[in-house]
């Protein structure tokens, strides 16, 4: 599926977006920074929660490096994330919460970009996955 975007760089150089995530129960709209250096996705553990995880139990872990020392995250396989009209189905999540001061809730990683074909074109502002 093709679909782009055209977005205002200059006037805000973080490309945010409301990202729709679906789970077993639910489905939920998480603000996600897209992040080509992240490797996954992440969401906040409140979300995943609602969504009907059980990250007590997750697929697996990951250590993460945050202020307060190494912490285990969960990761679990999203049923499926929308964007922008786009949907991939069956993406792994990280399970962490952003520190307080950031104005997103989540990261839109590798994990969802890499189901497709991204160009990015900050000089004309311009983002789209084929």
């Amino acid at each position: 599926m093709y679909c782009s975007r055209t977005l205002t760089l200059s006037q805000d150089p973080h490309l945010y977006f409301d990202v729709i995530v679906e789970g077993p129960l639910d489905f939920a709209v998480v603000e996600m920074m897209l992040d080509t250096g992240a490797t996954f996705v992440s969401i906040p553990t409140t979300v995943a929660l609602e969504l009907g995880y059980d990250i007590n139990h997750p697929e697996s872990t990951l250590p993460i490096t945050t202020a307060s020392g190494v912490v285990r995250a969960p990761i679990i396989t999203l049923d499926s994330i929308e964007v922008l009209d786009i949907k991939a189905t069956n993406v792994n999540a990280m399970c962490i919460d952003m520190p307080g001061s950031m104005i997103f809730a989540g990261l839109l990683g590798l994990s969802f970009l890499r189901n497709f074909d991204v160009d990015l074109h900050f000089k004309s502002g311009a983002i789209r996955f084929r």
